[in-house]
């Protein structure tokens, strides 16, 4: 259930949010907010505790734990060399989707004009693909291919697709590459992140 929640935030989160901005340039900012809000409420009256009374209070030693995130206690008490190669690679592929949606809208504006709405709807139609190519596709490419070539494979998608996004300058060639991003990304990500949880131990 919490992964298909996922999937449809991530479909219908960029089209509501050009809706909203057509509404109002503040609603974008403002309704994540009030749902983030909610669901924090929802969290604290609904969902019960997991841990027992018997793990007792916390230590300051475990509260100082708790605050630093996991891949930092990674780094700092990892072993396996490639532990680290992982989380770097990690870090580039999260990078560079990241700029991608930070410098999409601008580049959309400024070479066809496009507005927040149709800004949206684009984003829209990237995630649809992509949930596409994580819920029915992924598993019969990594029973044809392989994780690691299907890695290889989404790296190389998605390397030329984020080129032929500012190379190309016609819609028609836009929606291709739209779709080999959604494509790259949707197949790598998931199944990058499955070839790490194969390398980690418990003690790392």
């Amino acid at each position: 259930l919490n992964a298909v929640a996922i999937e449809i935030t991530v479909v219908i989160g960029p089209a509501l949010g050009g809706a909203l901005y057509g509404l109002d340039p503040f609603l974008p900012f403002v309704a994540p907010a009030v749902l983030a809000t909610g669901a924090a409420i929802a969290a604290a009256l609904f969902l019960p505790e997991s841990k027992g009374p018997e793990f007792g209070r916390a230590k300051l030693k475990t509260l100082w734990k708790s605050a630093v995130p996991a891949p930092l206690w990674i780094l700092i008490g990892g072993h396996n060399p490639r532990v680290f190669i992982y989380l770097y690679l990690f870090f580039h592929l999260f990078v560079a989707f990241g700029a991608v949606e930070a410098m999409f809208p601008n580049y959309a504006q400024a070479t066809f004009g496009w507005d927040p709405t149709a800004v949206g709807l684009f984003l829209t139609y990237v995630a649809i693909v992509a949930a596409i190519t994580q819920g029915l596709l992924i598993g019969r490419m990594i029973g044809l291919v392989g994780e690691p070539a299907l890695v290889m494979a989404g790296i190389a998608i998605a390397a030329i697709a984020m080129f032929g996004l500012v190379a190309l300058r016609s819609l028609e060639m836009l929606a291709i590459a739209g779709l080999g991003l959604a494509f790259g990304f949707g197949a790598l990500v998931p199944t990058f992140t499955s070839l790490f949880s194969k390398i980690c131990v418990t003690e790392e």
